[in-house]
């Protein structure tokens, strides 16, 4: 019989054992992913047109920062490519490393290239279009979009060319 209770014992301290286990993994899986974002980061969707000297342009970067640091370390940043018709959507790489639809609300750096380069078979850089915007527009400068909490969908960006 004390052989009984003892293994009862064991299974019965086994079985703690693997409940505080089990809780701190959660707790310290819970910290794990929740990542370096500052509570309150929010995303909105954004979409737009972009032109130069009115006419649409192809193939256009846009890429757009917070003003202020919303998480430590690495920021989000919000990119997207223009079509034939100067159209894009954006999407954001998270501090997390998760890509998102959108851009960070709030105020946001924009900056805009046009430039396109192509890599020969030696991985020589090769000029396929050269930039048609200035430093005030491919430094981040002078553009800035406010995004709000309902986002934007109808974002125009008319541009002066060089």
């Amino acid at each position: 019989m004390q052989k009984n209770e003892s293994s009862k014992m064991h299974r019965v301290r086994n079985a703690k054992l693997q409940r505080w286990i089990a809780v701190w993994g959660i707790l310290g899986l819970s910290v794990l992913y929740s990542g370096c974002s500052k509570p309150g980061v929010d995303y909105a969707p954004v979409s737009g047109r972009i032109t130069i000297d009115g006419a649409a342009i192809e193939g256009a970067r846009i890429v757009l920062v917070p003003d202020q640091q919303v998480a430590e370390g690495a920021q989000p940043v919000a990119s997207g490519t223009t079509d034939a018709d100067g159209r894009f959507v954006l999407k954001t790489l998270t501090p997390e490393k998760e890509l998102v639809d959108g851009a960070v609300v709030g105020p946001n750096r924009a900056t805009v290239a046009t430039q396109i380069v192509e890599l020969n078979d030696r991985g020589a850089e090769r000029v396929i279009r050269k930039e048609m915007l200035g430093p005030e527009y491919t430094n981040g400068g002078k553009l800035s979009v406010d995004v709000p909490a309902a986002g934007l969908d109808a974002l125009e960006l008319n541009l002066q060319g060089k």
